[in-house]
Order: structure tokens, then C-alpha cells, then sequence
């Protein structure tokens, strides 16, 4: 299971529970992860979602939230497309986290405290 597909996935379900560091840090990995194999199709797509999911935090963004997470939802579905992986599969892990997850408050709102290391 790719951790920064699972974050993407994780941030479409409940945009409400991730913070601007988690996207960032996701954008960060994402990168990494291109860097592997910039030319394979599967690598462009996992490093778009989260550039594009990071996009509805970032203020030099030209991108709307909506547009952001529309792509962001774009490149998910060709992720998936392309690797042949379940997306419910991912989904069931979310769920499954989020409802034993322990939460981090920050000036008392709540946030998902992501149960998979990025890097």
C-alpha cells in the first residue's frame, strides 16, 4: 500500500482532520518518490495527488480548494487505474485507522495523527 496514495485518500475522505504540515510533509515524500522513477506513469501519478491535494493549503496556489481537489481526485483514480490496487482497500485502512486513531488537538481542534511514517 503506497503511504502517500493512503494520505491523498485519507485527505479526500476527511479534509477536515489534516493538517497543512501532513500535506506538506506528503508533498515532500512525493517528490522523493518521483525522483525514484520520474518516467514511470504510476510514480507521475502518486506525485500529482499530492501536489495537487497540498495545493488547497499552499497561498501562492492558483488553484480554487475545489479545483485542487477535483485533480486531486484525478490523479488518484489514474493511480489506481494504473497500478491495478483496490481503492477500497485503502479506504478500509482509513476507516480502520481513523476510528482507533489517537487524535492531536492544536487551539482545540482535531486532527488525525497519521498511524504510517511518509519518509
Amino acid at each position: 500500500m503506497n503511504k502517500i496514495i493512503l494520505t491523498v485518500q485519507g485527505y479526500l475522505l476527511y479534509p477536515e482532520n489534516y493538517t497543512e504540515q501532513q500535506l506538506k510533509e506528503n508533498h515532500y515524500a512525493a517528490i522523493s518518490y518521483l525522483n525514484d522513477n520520474p518516467t514511470d506513469p504510476a510514480h507521475i501519478a502518486v506525485y500529482a495527488a499530492a501536489i495537487d491535494t497540498y495545493a488547497t493549503y499552499d497561498a501562492n496556489s492558483v488553484w480554487t480548494d475545489d479545483d485542487a481537489t477535483q485533480a486531486g481526485e484525478y490523479w488518484l483514480n489514474e493511480y489506481f487505474k494504473l497500478t491495478g490496487e483496490n481503492r477500497q482497500d485503502y479506504i478500509d485502512e482509513i476507516n480502520k485507522e481513523y476510528l482507533n486513531n489517537e487524535w492531536t488537538y492544536i487551539n482545540g481542534t482535531r486532527f488525525f495523527t497519521l498511524p504510517w511514517k511518509l519518509h
